[in-house]
């Protein structure tokens, strides 16, 4: 069984891979994977669990100020992010030009500095997203 579920993006996204910290919390920012973009939000893989929807934070990627934004939807590892601000279209280049595919990159597979591989993604359509029930 298949539902199709609308696409709320007000934007394009872009896929990248790039390490970037996640500040949680005063003292706490992991290190998590960002791995889609756009002017108003990103994605990043992020541990179950360790945030929440609604949740305010700053994604700090190397070289730039960070970038403020509360937790739009979680799935899994996944997490949506918008961002208080839309980003400036120099400040997206350059993380767009930032981000790197590890060495023993796969085709659409990701795999971390470890070589393990991250979760698989589904294809991106432009206007909808495809969420099937496993039964």
């Amino acid at each position: 069984m298949s539902n199709t579920i609308p696409d709320r993006r007000r934007e394009g996204r872009q896929r990248l891979l790039t390490e970037v910290r996640c500040r949680l919390a005063p003292g706490q920012s992991p290190e998590v994977w960002l791995t889609e973009i756009s002017v108003t939000g990103c994605q990043i893989l992020v541990r179950e669990g360790l945030i929440a929807q609604d949740q305010y934070v700053v994604i700090k990627p190397k070289g730039i100020e960070g970038l403020p934004g509360r937790v739009k939807w979680l799935l899994g590892e996944a997490a949506g992010i918008e961002f208080e601000q839309p980003l400036h279209a120099a400040v997206l280049a350059h993380l767009l030009t930032g981000g790197r595919a590890p060495s023993t990159y796969k085709g659409s597979e990701f795999v971390d500095q470890f070589g393990r591989r991250m979760p698989s993604r589904a294809p991106l359509a432009p206007s909808s997203r495809t969420v099937r029930s496993v039964l």
